[in-house]
């Protein structure tokens, strides 16, 4: 179980997926997940901006 969840965690970094980007490996679910990253983030920085 220990094991198992730390797999989820891992896969939940950032560094996770940006280590085979930067060996020049690319897999769409690691492209996925940046882009879905920065599309979070964009859209919490236009709510932030928004509200003040």
């Amino acid at each position: 179980m220990t094991g198992e969840l730390a797999y989820f965690v891992e896969e939940l970094s950032l560094s996770y997926h940006y280590i085979s980007l930067s060996r020049g490996v690319i897999n769409s679910s690691d492209l996925f997940f940046l882009i879905g990253m920065i599309w979070v983030f964009l859209v919490a920085s236009v709510l932030v901006l928004r509200n003040k």
